[in-house]
C-alpha cells in the first residue's frame, strides 16, 4: 500500500510537470508582437479628385513573424478638419496572430471647399398650396458628393395663407464637420404664373474679388403674352459686395414689379478660404 501511494505520488507530480512544459511551451510560442506601421511622411497633400487610394501612398506595415503586410492595412476613419480642408487620417493593421497596430497621419486637400446649395427653379408657390419647397432644394459636397438629407431649415415663417416674400435660413454639414450657411425667399403669390424672368441658377457662388454679372444669369424674359422680351427689360433690385464675404439677395422684375412679382437671386460670395 505504501508503494502503491508513492507510485501515484510520483505519477501525479511527473503529469504536473509535463502540464506546466507544455503549457510554457504554448505560452512561449504565442506571437504576442503587433506589427509595425509607419509612413514616409507626417502629412500628405492631395486633390479632392484624387481616388482614396492615394491616402494609402507612403504607409507599410511588416511583421517580424508575417514579413510584408502593406496589403492589410486599412484606412480606419478621418477626423473632422481642424482647419478647413485639413484633417487626421486614421490606419489599422493586423497580423496573421490579430495583433494589431494603428497610425495617425494628416491629410490636406489643397483644392477643398465648402459645401454649395444648389437651386435651379424660382421658390415660387400659390396661396393655399401645399408648400414642399425643400424638394426643390439640393446640396452638394466636393468630399461627400450629394448631401441634400443633410440640409437643416434654421429658421423659416413661410406661410400658405396670404401672399409674401418669405426669408428662410438653410444649413448643411459634410461629414468632415464643416458647414454651410445660406438665405432664401420663397414667394406666396394669388394666381401664380410663369415667372416673367428665367435664370440658369437660383443660388450662385463668387470669391471675394471676382466681378459678378447678375444680367449673365438671365436666361429668357417674357411678357405677360408669354413672348421672349429683351434682358434690358429687367429692373434688377439689391446690392452685392463681391469685397466683402457674405449672402446677398437680388430681385429681378419689370419696372412696376412688386416684390411678390420678383424672382430672386441668392448670391454668396465666399473668402479665399472657402
Amino acid at each position: 500500500m505504501h508503494y502503491l501511494r508513492l507510485a501515484v505520488i510520483v505519477l501525479f507530480v511527473v503529469s504536473a510537470g509535463l502540464f506546466a512544459v507544455t503549457e510554457f511551451n504554448a505560452r512561449a510560442g504565442k506571437d504576442s508582437v503587433p506589427p509595425e506601421l509607419t509612413a514616409d511622411s507626417e502629412y500628405i497633400e492631395m486633390s479632392v479628385n484624387d481616388p482614396e487610394d492615394k491616402l494609402m501612398e507612403g504607409v507599410r506595415a511588416t511583421d517580424a513573424r508575417d514579413g510584408e503586410l502593406t496589403d492589410r492595412i486599412l484606412m480606419a476613419d478621418e477626423s473632422f478638419f481642424m482647419e478647413k480642408g485639413e484633417c487626421t487620417v486614421n490606419y489599422v493593421v493586423f497580423d496573421y496572430s490579430n495583433n494589431y497596430s494603428t497610425l495617425s497621419r494628416t491629410v490636406r486637400y489643397t483644392d477643398y471647399r465648402s459645401p454649395r446649395f444648389v437651386l435651379k427653379e424660382p421658390l415660387v408657390f400659390s396661396v393655399g398650396s401645399n408648400i414642399k419647397y425643400m424638394d426643390k432644394i439640393n446640396a452638394d459636397d466636393v468630399l461627400d458628393g450629394e448631401i441634400s438629407n443633410k440640409i437643416r431649415i434654421i429658421s423659416s415663417t413661410v406661410s400658405n395663407y396670404s401672399e409674401g416674400v418669405y426669408p428662410v435660413r438653410l444649413e448643411v454639414i459634410n461629414s468632415h464637420g464643416d458647414k454651410s450657411q445660406v438665405d432664401i425667399n420663397v414667394v406666396v403669390r394669388s394666381g401664380v404664373s410663369d415667372a416673367m424672368v428665367e435664370l440658369s441658377d437660383y443660388v450662385v457662388y463668387t470669391r471675394v474679388g471676382e466681378e459678378f454679372d447678375p444680367y449673365s444669369l438671365i436666361t429668357d424674359v417674357k411678357d405677360s403674352q408669354g413672348e421672349s422680351i429683351p434682358n434690358s427689360t429687367v429692373v434688377i433690385r439689391g446690392m452685392v459686395d463681391t469685397n466683402v464675404p457674405g449672402c446677398y439677395t437680388l430681385m429681378y422684375t419689370y419696372e412696376n414689379g412688386t416684390a411678390i412679382d420678383g424672382v430672386y437671386l441668392t448670391v454668396v460670395v465666399e473668402d479665399e478660404q472657402q
